[in-house]
């Protein structure tokens, strides 16, 4: 569940400046995984939950960029 974060943490760790325009795909991306994990998951499990919790933070911490102009 966590490597796509790692892999993501990897990738902005390397550049010097990170922009939004490398940013916002990575973290939709995330939603996007943490999404598909939650429907492999059974509802309620952990993976689940944490999956969910990923979704929930990502939503909560980056949206406003998203939106921001």
């Amino acid at each position: 569940i966590l490597h796509p974060f790692f892999q993501v943490t990897e990738e902005i760790s390397a550049e010097l400046n990170v922009t939004a325009s490398k940013c916002i795909p990575m973290v939709r991306n995330l939603q996007k995984v943490t999404t598909s994990m939650m429907q492999q998951q059974e509802k309620g499990n952990i993976g689940y939950r944490l999956a969910e919790a990923l979704n929930g933070t990502l939503q909560r911490r980056c949206s406003a960029y998203e939106t921001s102009r």
